[in-house]
């Protein structure tokens, strides 16, 4: 550990000393066994560089009782963030108990205030053509809203059979549609604080704040309808992950599963 922290101090700052710690086939001492190895990783790490952040061990959407034992044990005291591996199902919003569960665990063990990082995740299901984007956005999205503060995509040279890639190539720097749609959806939120999220009729209605602004998100789990939004909005214009503005009819907009920006206009 310290021959790797030292070669790449300053380059790297973030590091996650095992992958899937819950699953077999990559660790299989258990989280007693764990303990001593993220310690030692730990504490060669912040000698090193203060400043590096140490993950915990990783698990898999399976791990609970796992972390929950390696927390038991005082892992926590070994790490800055908590760390899981999740991919998102087709409906990203089923998903949302999991992420819950993973806050509650933390809070449990006196962790809190530690951020909760999705390391390892993609749209790796069957997504129907035209869809893309908005699955994509979604998988992203979802897990913010719940206060997943990170998604690291994995990974721009492995392009899932069934999934939108991020990329056009497994080498180049060119976008996809769904790559350029998640980069967007970025600079909609980046610096923004969620306030309010609401459920109901099966469309999401997100509620953002920075100072005394406010925009809004809004999109529908699944299909395609008139949607008005809330008068409580007052006038707002909208805009499509593709960056083009979208009507607002005397019935509302046309509302699908890709996420929609409403910015209020006075």
């Amino acid at each position: 550990m310290r021959t790797v922290g030292q070669r790449y101090r300053g380059k790297i700052r973030c590091w996650e000393p095992w992958n899937e710690s819950d699953y077999g086939g990559f660790f299989n001492g258990g989280p007693s066994a764990m303990l001593p190895l993220a310690k030692i990783a730990y504490e060669a790490l912040k000698a090193i560089d203060p400043a590096n952040m140490v993950l915990t061990p990783n698990v898999t959407r399976a791990g609970l009782g796992w972390l929950d034992a390696y927390l038991a044990a005082g892992g926590g005291q070994y790490a800055d963030v908590i760390s899981f591996h999740r991919y998102p199902s087709p409906e990203p919003e089923s998903d949302v108990p999991e992420y819950a569960a993973f806050q509650a665990l933390a809070a449990a063990h006196g962790l809190a205030d530690k951020p909760l990082w999705n390391t390892e995740g993609a749209v790796d299901h069957r997504v129907a053509a035209g869809d893309e984007v908005g699955a994509v956005a979604r998988a992203w999205l979802v897990p913010w809203c719940q206060g997943v503060t990170l998604f690291a995509w994995y990974c721009w040279d492995i392009h899932w059979p069934d999934g939108p890639a991020l990329g056009t190539s497994l080498t180049g720097p060119e976008l996809s549609p769904a790559g350029r749609g998640l980069a967007r959806l970025v600079t909609w939120v980046d610096g923004w604080t969620m306030t309010e999220r609401v459920v109901s009729d099966e469309v999401w209605q997100v509620t953002l704040r920075r100072g005394e602004n406010t925009r809004h998100l809004a999109w529908r789990r699944r299909g395609r309808a008139a949607w008005p939004p809330p008068p409580a909005w007052g006038r707002v214009r909208a805009e499509g992950l593709d960056g083009q503005p979208i009507a607002i009819g005397p019935d509302g907009l046309s509302l699908g599963a890709e996420p929609v920006l409403l910015v209020p206009t006075g």
